[in-house]
């Protein structure tokens, strides 16, 4: 079959080419390109498919991940999509595991092409958004029933990566690290600090999660304690319970304010010896803004998404990140509690008191190559005092009344083992005050990180 094509206006290197044959589904072509009165005999050779294949993939934008997806573009033949009618995206986190069925929010029909009109790259590329973010580091995800311009059912079913390796505490849904922990005043001990947001150790499947409606309901543990006489001096914390989340994202891809993902919770507060008991319910935010959150991964992902030319991995060693992430804790504690002080000669009852805290954190971090500094810094507000039994060095006892403003902040200089840094060696310092018992903590954490 022949033809003549032009150079289209205004595009990077595009041909436009009109066939006097229409080509065929599930065909292997060779296109020969000869320029007008050349005498070469062919000066392109390009061979192409019209296999109906356009793979899922997702992109690495905070606001997104996990529920933005882009179907086809990449290397290899973009054929004009047609329709998909039920709009639902299967999902799958390990083989042989349940498949659940997700509506999208658009439908892709042929008026989805209508827009690439001049735009030759974006033919055969389109996005789709999932009702809920999928639960998985890992999925295994196709779009039912799209069909392309031939009729043809289009394969897009692939196993996508959806969580970019996290940079710090704030952003991982898995956090492990023990560290030799020292502070002023005190003898050096062995420190453990845990966070997960699964049931532990089981890295990058969400074991425990489930859905209710359209909310994530996921286990919740964050662990920070340290042994011997220096836990009372370090953040001696333990939180365990359940949160949901739901994430909604602006349709407006220029805005400023990209979405914010948001849900309840309630959690058991406590310390190391499960001597102080508070059970708060939680409402937490986390607000995504337009190139404020650029990891090199993200970076290099976007890059790679909008040019043809092949990419310098040395081009995306930077990165930085600013999130906000507002919330309130509201709650009490149960009852009445009894403190007793060392060698068990005195006790002290502390009463019943409520709990109202607002609870802005700003998470923020800068990344060289394997080299990254995180800071998280968070600002407690106390609306109710709150009571916490405390003891001196002489193992007497007295009540601290807790209002008011209860800063705290870790600041983490870490250097990457493996090239995605999930693990690392790490340096922390840690300053200012976390409930339930408030301590004021001024130490230097110096350890090892696994982080997913």
């Amino acid at each position: 079959m022949t033809g003549a094509g032009s150079i289209l206006p205004a595009t990077d290197g595009f041909l436009e080419i009109n066939l006097a044959t229409a080509l065929a589904a599930k065909s292997r072509y060779l296109l020969l390109v000869k320029p007008k009165n050349d005498r070469n005999p062919v000066d392109l050779k390009v061979d192409f498919s019209t296999e109906a294949k356009a793979p899922i993939s997702a992109g690495l934008a905070q606001a997104q991940r996990g529920k933005v997806f882009n179907i086809g573009g990449g290397a290899g033949t973009h054929i004009a999509f047609s329709e998909a009618a039920t709009q639902e995206l299967r999902e799958q986190s390990s083989p042989g595991g349940t498949v659940h069925k997700i509506p999208v929010q658009a439908a892709i029909t042929a008026k989805t092409q209508t827009a690439c009109k001049g735009d030759p790259q974006c033919i055969g590329k389109v996005n789709i958004t999932a009702d809920r973010r999928l639960r998985a580091s890992k999925e295994t995800v196709e779009l039912t029933d799209l069909k392309d311009v031939f009729g043809q059912p289009v394969d897009t079913k692939a196993t996508v990566d959806l969580a970019a390796p996290p940079k710090g505490k704030d952003d991982a849904d898995q956090y492990y690290q023990i560290s030799h922990k020292a502070g002023p005043g005190s003898k050096p001990s062995l420190s453990i600090n845990v966070k997960t947001n699964s049931l532990p150790f089981w890295f990058g499947n969400p074991v425990g999660t489930f859905y209710v409606r359209n909310y994530l309901v996921q286990p919740f543990a964050a662990i920070d304690v340290a042994t011997n006489d220096f836990a009372q001096k370090s953040d001696n914390r333990i939180s365990l319970g359940l949160k949901g989340s739901r994430t909604w994202i602006t349709s407006k891809e220029r805005a400023f304010f990209q979405g914010i993902t948001f849900g309840p919770g309630f959690s058991y507060e406590t310390n190391l010896g499960f001597k102080k008991n508070n059970f708060v319910v939680n409402y937490d935010t986390r607000l995504y803004f337009k190139k404020l959150y650029r990891t090199r991964e993200q970076r290099r992902y976007d890059a790679a998404t909008t040019s043809i030319d092949t990419l310098n991995q040395d081009d995306f060693k930077f990165g930085y990140g600013v999130e906000m992430l507002p919330g309130v804790e509201v709650g009490g504690s149960p009852s009445q509690q009894t403190v007793n002080n060392k060698p068990n000669t005195l006790h002290l009852d502390v009463d019943q008191y409520p709990i109202f805290r607002f609870k802005p954190t700003l998470h923020s971090f800068i990344e060289y190559d394997r080299f990254s500094v995180d800071w998280s810094g968070t600002m407690r507000v106390l609306v109710f005092t709150e009571l916490v039994g405390q003891e001196t060095a002489d193992h007497k006892l007295y009540l601290r009344h807790i209002l008011g403003l209860q800063n705290y902040m870790e600041v983490t200089g870490s250097i990457g083992i493996d090239q995605s840094k999930h693990t690392s060696l790490t340096v922390t310092y840690k300053r200012g005050a976390q409930p339930p018992a408030f301590p004021h903590t001024q130490t230097v954490v110096t350890g090892f990180t696994v982080k997913f």
